[in-house]
C-alpha cells in the first residue's frame, strides 16, 4: 500500500490516523445489526443469540428468549449449529473525508453453548472527498483472505465491492455536502459505498432521493429510471405516486410503441395505472395482430407469384421420371410439395427459397414404397447436380447411386430443355 502521489499520501495518512472502532460499535455489529432466530422443533428450541437450550412451549412467529431476553424470529429447524456472515458499515467524517468502513462479521452458533464463536474484521475503507478522482478505496485483498491492504484511486460502480449488502450503524456522521445532497437511511438499498458515491456523483440519483422515490433506487429499477428520465421528471413534477414500478415501465414502453407523447402528464400520470396499462397493452396487441395479418397477406401474394413463376419455368419437367426400379426421382411440382419436402427432411430447401432460382431444378428421390431418400438440386445451366441431401443435410447410403442415376439421364433433361426453348 504505497501512495503514488500527494493526494494518495494524504488519504493513507488519514486512514492510518483513524481511531479504532469503539466497544459500543462492535457490540452493535455483533448483537444488534443482524436479527437472531430461535430454532424450534416439536419438543425443543435454542436461541442463536445466547445458545441457550429450552423446551418449546407454543407455536409462534416471534418469541422472547427466556435466558437472554432477545425477541427473535422462530424458524422450524433441527439444526444444532449454524454459521452466518454479514457486513456492517460505519460512517464518519475525518480530516475532511467522508469515510465508509465496512467490517465483516462471521458467527458460529451451537446449541447448548452460552457464547457463540465470532470474528470481526475490517475488509474495506473508502474515503470520499467530493469528486471521484479525489476518492480512495483501501481494501484488504480478496475480502479478508489476502495478506495486505491495497490502495485504489477513484471509485467505480463496476467493481464487485459496490455490491456488498451491509447494515449502517445508526450513530453516523456525514459531511455537509452529503447532507445537502439528501442523505437518508431510507435511501439505503444494501450497499453504503454505492449510496454515498451516487449521492455525491449522480444528480439523477440525488433527485430521486430528495423526492422520496426510494423504490426507484433499487438495482433492477434504477437503469429503467435513467432510460426514461424525461418521463420520470414529469412524474416528479406532478408528485405522481406509483405503487408498481414494473407495471409502470411496461406501460411507458407500450406508450412508446403507440407513439404517444411521453412528456404529457395526461399519458404518463394516469389516474388508474392498471386500467391505463391494460388499455395500452390491448391497443399494442391489436396493432401487432393487424401488422401480422398484413404480413401474412403479403407473404401469400408473394407465394402465389413465386408459384406462378415456378410452374412456368419447370412445368415441362413435371412428367419426367428417372428410375432404376429401386429408386424413383421426379420433380417437385408446387411450393406446397417443396415445403413438405423441407419439413420432412429437416433442411432449408423452402426457407432459403431455392424455388426462386430459375436454373435450379428441384427433385426428390424416393424408394419403392414412396419414402423420401434425398432432395436434389440440379443446375440446368451446367447440367450438374449441385447438391443431393438426405435428412438433416446428410448423405445417405444411396447417395452415389442417385448421382449416377441422374448423370445417366442428363440427355433426357437436355432434350426437355431444348424443346421448351423452341
Amino acid at each position: 500500500m504505497k501512495p503514488r502521489n500527494k493526494k494518495e499520501a494524504m488519504a493513507v495518512e488519514a486512514y492510518n490516523a483513524l481511531p479504532p472502532l469503539t466497544q459500543n460499535e462492535i457490540d452493535w455489529a455483533l448483537y444488534e445489526a443482524e436479527k437472531y432466530n430461535i430454532h424450534a422443533n416439536k419438543t425443543s428450541s435454542w436461541c442463536e443469540c445466547c445458545g441457550s437450550f429450552f423446551q418449546t412451549l407454543e407455536n409462534a412467529k416471534k418469541r422472547t428468549c427466556p435466558v437472554c431476553g432477545k425477541t427473535c424470529n422462530v424458524i422450524n429447524s433441527r439444526k444444532s449449529s449454524f454459521r452466518h456472515s454479514y457486513y456492517v458499515a460505519f460512517l464518519t467524517v475525518f480530516k475532511g473525508y467522508q469515510v465508509v468502513r465496512d467490517i465483516q462479521v462471521v458467527k458460529r452458533f451451537k446449541r447448548g453453548e452460552n457464547e457463540f464463536i465470532c470474528s470481526c474484521s475490517e475488509v474495506q475503507t473508502v474515503l470520499f472527498k467530493g469528486k471521484e478522482k479525489h476518492s480512495f478505496r483501501l481494501i484488504y485483498n480478496t475480502f479478508g483472505y489476502g495478506l495486505n491492504w491495497s490502495l485504489n484511486s477513484g471509485v467505480s460502480l463496476r467493481q464487485d465491492y459496490m455490491r456488498i449488502d451491509d447494515y449502517i450503524y445508526p450513530k453516523y456522521k456525514i459531511t455537509p455536502e452529503l447532507k445537502r445532497n439528501g442523505f437518508t437511511l431510507k435511501a439505503h438499498i444494501g450497499c453504503t459505498v454505492s449510496l454515498v458515491y451516487r449521492l455525491l456523483q449522480e444528480p439523477k440519483f440525488e433527485t430521486l432521493v430528495k423526492a422520496g422515490y426510494y423504490n426507484l433506487l433499487k438495482r433492477d429499477k434504477f437503469p429503467m429510471a435513467y432510460y426514461n428520465w424525461n418521463t420520470i421528471k414529469i412524474v416528479l413534477r406532478n408528485k405522481y405516486k406509483v405503487q408498481d414500478w414494473d407495471m409502470y415501465f411496461d406501460y411507458i414502453e407500450n406508450l412508446e410503441k403507440l407513439d404517444k407523447d411521453l412528456l404529457n402528464a395526461k399519458y404518463v400520470c394516469p389516474k388508474n395505472l392498471k386500467k391505463a396499462h391494460d388499455d395500452a397493452m390491448m391497443m399494442v396487441r391489436k396493432i401487432a395482430e393487424k401488422e401480422e395479418k398484413i404480413r401474412k397477406q403479403a407473404i401469400a401474394i408473394q407465394n402465389r407469384e413465386d408459384e406462378k413463376n415456378y410452374i412456368s419455368w419447370f412445368s415441362p419437367y413435371f412428367d419426367m421420371r428417372i428410375t432404376n426400379g429401386k429408386i424413383n426421382i421426379y420433380v417437385l411440382k408446387t411450393l406446397e410439395e417443396i415445403r413438405d419436402e423441407g419439413k420432412a427432411m429437416h433442411h432449408c430447401i423452402f426457407e432459403n427459397r431455392y424455388y426462386r432460382k430459375k436454373t435450379s431444378l428441384l427433385m426428390t428421390a424416393r424408394d419403392e414404397k414412396g419414402n423420401r431418400i434425398e432432395t436434389i438440386e440440379f443446375d440446368l445451366e451446367t447440367m450438374k447436380v449441385l447438391q443431393s441431401r438426405g435428412k438433416c443435410n446428410r448423405h445417405t447410403p444411396q447417395h452415389v447411386t442417385i448421382i449416377e442415376l441422374i448423370n445417366q439421364n442428363i440427355n433426357t433433361i437436355k432434350r426437355i430443355k431444348y424443346e421448351n426453348q423452341n
